[in-house]
């Protein structure tokens, strides 16, 4: 492996993971500007990676926009 990444460093570290498995919320998130400032990725096709210092942020504004939170892998 290291013949193949040279010097490179990796993360290996709790990270926060968004599901969202409907199309329609998908496609939204992913075109919305509010939603970017918020994620730190996409892993097609259906799971973001939430910045880790705006966790709490996204709970709540999915919460007002009517999603339920869960804590528990589908």
């Amino acid at each position: 492996m290291r013949n193949w990444t040279g010097q490179a460093s990796v993360f290996a570290g709790p990270v926060q993971l968004l599901h969202v498995p409907r199309p329609q919320a998908r496609d939204a998130m992913l075109q919305s500007p509010l939603f970017a400032a918020l994620l730190a990725g996409h892993i097609p096709p259906d799971w973001f990676v939430v910045r880790h210092d705006k966790a709490a942020e996204v709970a709540q504004l999915l919460t007002q926009l009517g999603f339920s939170i869960s804590d528990v892998c589908p």
